[in-house]
């Protein structure tokens, strides 16, 4: 039982009250527990006390009542008046002996066993375990009504009805809640059952109402069994009083118009009128006028000879003549029921639905040798104009294809078995020869996006995707083509490779559709009257005897079908086990994937980053390079300029001294070859006359040779000669 508990812990961590509960169950869930007064109690007495302690006073399941009518009294919960507790649901006999099976819960995702040890033993008291509440496979025999009812676990877990706290579903609710368990969930699960089994509940009045139209009593089994073994699952059987209340909210049963029927031959035609138009029968009746009905049409024999109206106009343009199927000319002058009927063939077309297509082509067989095109196509005018026919005359079959499978459909409502040059032709719809059955959908696949995905192959005429009644996919799909090498294209396509229509990776199992004929089936006039069909309708049909020959081998076979269909089931659920694995290992395998991506991803940057820091180092390194080299260089011309300078300047203040000392050298020589006359000037000093050059000046002047500049810092040549007083100067 312990282990049986483990999966309320993660449920129930959030609840103070339900997390103290599962600590004291945990400790009390051994086999046997020493009471107070020293004695022994088993597990069921010990949680019952350790629910009625912790739950603040509720009653357990030996303290709960039931009122006047039978019906279960919770105090907490009045609104909760179920009349079959839980150990009267599984002693009576449901669920197929099924319930508390093993399972694997999509929910928590873990694996259920033995979860009908926490039961109160006289509860199961009396009952085969194996097959009467822990049974892999449904067994109608052990239902109270030996009927199968009630929909598949993963049907409530899709719906979102299954909660982790009871992944069985609302019966193991129900017992915990019986047993004295209160959660915030009870809210929720006391609602449904009051919108199956209440005094509002779609099911109890069902069952009312069906009761009541039958005539029959209300606990009369035969009356909607499965609806009452629906009710016994839900902890409810109708009782009397119950049904006196509920049959009077019944409203009596609406009388069907039998006024004047449709004509037969073309009954099905104004149903089809009536379903794209949505015109009331009365209306139709009276565009028909008052044509009564064709007592033909009501039997099963061979009809009678009807005109055609086709022919009817080429007997009266011939004058009279007898018509092509061998009807005289008084016959023609009767009225034809579709005389007075103008077809807008615009009415038959859905918006925005295909012409032309396969689902409107026609077989015609069991057509007079010799028939022509032209013929056909004239039987086939009122229907609109054909786009493709197709007569092999010398076998009399022949193809049409019609606007619309509207428009198919009453032409073969109406032409089917009828009358042709003398024969009775047969008109049925013909295989669709490029229409494949799509499996494995996933479960967000649409029409649309279905037609989308298979357009590659070619043109498609039509993409179905199957749903069930409630609108819900089964993940089934019909795709048809508009020619068959497009369909074979994806039919080969498909089976080499893996076609994924979503993030799933579940490809598709692409088929040749299985053509069935669902509409006509198979009438008497069809089957073949050979000697053992006389020897197979010998016997009329009938209950096999007990303890006859015929019984024991039908029983033999009904054994032999039941060990097939538990077979399939089993299959059915190894598929379904595998499926689920494999779709763990796919979530483990992708996430795993996802990390290694992720790493790769890491690993990459890091390495693109590792890249951006070389490359900028190296972007630096060359930056510094350039830079001393830019500072070498700028030095080198720096140190050039500074030689050519002083080298400069050297020369410079050589030639400058060299040149006054030459200068005055000549100057000395020239004075001494020559006789100067002296200045006799008394007053001495170095005047001379005016008009006589200034020597300073033009030795300032011609003490730079060549004009070349001479740069400020540096002095400029020694004073000029000074002659002395006894000197004289030659001009």
């Amino acid at each position: 039982m312990k282990a049986s508990l483990n999966f309320q812990k993660e449920a129930q961590a959030k609840n103070p009250f339900e997390r103290g509960l599962q600590q004291d169950l945990s400790r009390g869930s051994i086999k046997e527990v020493k009471g107070k007064a020293g004695g022994k109690k088993n597990v069921h007495e010990t949680n019952q006390e350790i629910n009625r302690e912790r739950s603040g006073g509720f009653k357990s399941a030996s303290e709960v009542k039931r009122n006047k009518k039978g019906q279960l009294v919770f105090e907490d919960h009045p609104e909760f008046q179920p009349n079959m507790s839980p150990k009267e649901v599984l002693q009576a006999g449901s669920f197929g002996g099924t319930y508390f099976r093993p399972i694997y819960s999509s929910i928590t995702k873990q694996q259920y066993k033995d979860v009908w040890k926490e039961l109160p033993q006289d509860w199961l008291r009396g009952l085969d375990i194996p097959k009467q509440v822990s049974s892999a496979t449904y067994r109608e025999a052990v239902n109270t009504y030996k009927v199968k009812c009630g929909g598949s676990l993963e049907m409530w877990e899709s719906s979102g009805w299954i909660k982790p706290q009871d992944p069985y579903g609302w019966f193991q609710w129900y017992c915990r809640f019986y047993e004295g368990r209160r959660t915030e969930d009870d809210v929720r699960q006391i609602s449904r059952w009051a919108s199956c089994a209440g005094v509002k509940g779609r099911w109890r009045n069902n069952l009312i109402t069906k009761v009541v139209r039958s005539g029959q009593r209300f606990d009369d089994p035969s009356v909607s069994p499965v609806v009452r073994q629906t009710l016994q699952h839900w902890g409810y059987r109708l009782t009397e009083e119950d049904y006196r209340q509920g049959a009077k909210r019944v409203k009596p049963k609406e009388r069907q118009c039998r006024e004047s029927p449709l004509p037969p031959q073309s009954s099905l035609w104004w149903t089809l009128l009536a379903r794209e138009r949505r015109i009331v029968v009365p209306t139709l009746l009276k565009m028909q006028g008052n044509r009564g009905p064709r007592p033909e049409h009501h039997n099963h024999g061979p009809p009678r000879q009807q005109a055609n109206p086709q022919h009817e106009q080429q007997r009266k343009l011939a004058g009279g003549a007898d018509n092509s199927n061998g009807q005289h000319a008084e016959q023609a002058d009767q009225a034809s029921p579709n005389d007075a009927l103008t077809i807008d063939l615009q009415n038959f077309r859905k918006p925005g639905e295909k012409t032309y297509t396969q689902r409107s082509r026609l077989f015609v067989g069991n057509l007079p040798a010799g028939t022509t095109e032209e013929e056909v196509e004239k039987l086939f005018s009122k229907y609109g104009k054909p786009s493709e026919i197709f007569i092999n005359k010398d076998r009399g079959f022949g193809f049409i294809r019609l606007e619309t499978k509207t428009l198919a459909d009453i032409a073969k409502a109406e032409l089917d078995n009828t009358l042709f040059r003398g024969r009775q032709i047969r008109v049925r719809f013909a295989t669709h020869g490029a229409a494949l059955s799509v499996k494995n959908l996933p479960q967000f696949i649409s029409n649309e996006l279905l037609e989308e995905s298979f357009s590659m192959f070619g043109p498609i005429e039509r993409a179905i995707v199957i749903v069930d009644d409630r609108g819900r996919p089964t993940g089934k799909g019909i795709v048809e083509f508009a020619n068959k090498p497009s369909a074979r294209k994806a039919l080969d396509r498909c089976a080499d490779g893996a076609f994924l229509l979503t993030s799933f990776p579940r490809p598709l199992t692409v088929e040749p559709l299985e053509q069935l004929d669902e509409d006509e089936g198979l009438p008497e006039r069809l089957i073949s009257k050979n000697p053992q069909y006389h020897k197979e309708r010998e016997q009329p049909p009938r209950f096999a005897q007990p303890g006859s020959f015929e019984y024991e081998y039908a029983m033999r076979w009904k054994a032999l079908m039941e060990m097939e269909k538990q077979q399939f089931e089993q299959v059915d659920r190894n598929i379904k086990e595998a499926q689920e694995k494999l779709e763990q290992e796919m979530e483990a395998a992708r996430h795993e994937h996802q990390v290694m991506l992720m790493r790769q991803d890491l690993l990459r940057r890091q390495e693109e980053l590792r890249r951006m820091e070389e490359a900028h180092n190296q972007e630096v390194q060359k930056r510094k390079q350039l830079e001393l080299r830019q500072e070498e260089e700028r030095r080198r011309r720096e140190e050039e300029l500074r030689a050519h300078t002083e080298d400069l300047l050297r020369r410079q203040q050589g030639q400058g001294a060299s040149f006054a000392e030459k200068r005055e050298q000549d100057l000395r020589m020239h004075m001494g070859g020559q006789s100067m006359p002296m200045n006799r000037n008394p007053m001495g000093g170095g005047a001379s006359t005016p008009g006589a050059p200034n020597l300073s000046t033009n030795e300032g002047a011609g003490g730079n040779p060549g004009d070349l500049p001479l740069p400020s810092p540096f002095p400029r040549p020694g004073p000029p000669i000074d002659f002395g007083p006894n000197k004289r100067r030659r001009f």
